[in-house]
């Protein structure tokens, strides 16, 4: 598998071409063969792929019974797991300095820098002083909850912001006419004012574009889960410890679901949302479950 993935990455495609075979080659081999549902071995590990979108729907719903899974092979990585956890302990210090600084400003009375972290404190005060109706069992988010969420805003929303718009602009620069269109509805909604959320919600065309951008090169093109236990997935029972992979990637590029122009950039497909947008609503899988690590493979 390893050689054949090689092999293809070291071919030389358009942009306009499906990169699933590119990136994804045995993957989508197997797809084409077996179908949207197949079974292999992934050394030791069985392993289902899923390109169904009916069942990627359901895997991604159920986390208690579909869970990022963590290999054994894992224990052998030993030096690489003892320099991974000091990083993460020195982030974890220094995200904790600064919740800690934060929270003795806001118990001093001062105002919160106008930021996420700022954002995220208030609101979490605001929950425990004023939302709680004046239930005294509420305790709100803690201090490592907060740092938490940091880490996953940080490492999760820039990765994956940055991927949206890198691939929106090369889309862009490829198709001048939705380029045009976008720049003329951003003027006519904004024209000479500063953006405002509010105003952020009337631009129809620039969603669209970002939501076909996200369709053609999802951050997350490919996401593995493991069976916790005995579960029933579709008209299949799935014995605990099986490896899916769901292939996302190929899902949202399958004329099955998007038709013949699956893999043209149309963001027109989403004038009428994302839920009208393919023959069924389940084959966008939005933004979800990108709280990942090395199970996730980007198309970067």
């Amino acid at each position: 598998m390893m050689r054949l993935n090689e092999t293809d990455k070291q071919k030389t495609i358009n942009l306009s071409e499906d990169a699933s075979p590119h990136v994804f080659g045995y993957y989508y081999r197997t797809v084409a063969k077996y179908g949207k549902n197949s079974f292999m071995w992934f050394g030791p590990w069985p392993r289902l792929n899923v390109a169904d979108p009916e069942l990627i729907k359901e895997i991604l719903s159920r986390p208690d019974a579909f869970q990022q899974p963590l290999p054994e092979t894992g224990k052998i990585l030993t030096g690489g797991i003892v320099k991974l956890k000091a990083m993460n302990n020195e982030l974890q210090l220094l995200l904790k300095g600064i919740v800690d600084k934060r929270q003795k400003a806001m118990e001093r009375g001062e105002a919160m820098p106008n930021d996420l972290l700022g954002a995220l404190m208030e609101s979490n005060s605001r929950f425990i002083n004023e939302d709680n109706d004046g239930n005294q069992n509420v305790v709100g988010m803690s201090i490592d909850d907060v740092i938490d969420e940091c880490k996953f805003f940080y490492f999760a929303g820039s990765k994956t912001t940055a991927s949206l718009l890198v691939w929106a602009m090369v889309l862009l620069c490829q198709n001048p006419d939705w380029q045009t269109r976008a720049r003329e509805e951003v003027d006519r909604v904004f024209g000479n004012e500063e953006p405002s959320f509010e105003s952020l919600t009337h631009l129809k065309t620039v969603t669209m574009i970002l939501q076909e951008s996200l369709r053609l090169y999802p951050p997350a093109p490919l996401m593995t889960r493991g069976s916790t236990k005995t579960v029933k997935l579709g008209n299949m029972t799935i014995p605990s410890g099986v490896h899916m992979t769901l292939l996302i990637g190929i899902l949202h590029r399958d004329p099955d679901f998007w038709g013949d122009d699956a893999n043209e950039f149309n963001p027109h497909r989403f004038s009428k949302g994302v839920s009208n947008a393919a023959n069924t609503q389940s084959a966008t899988c939005p933004l979800v479950q990108v709280k990942e690590s090395a199970s996730v493979k980007t198309w970067s």
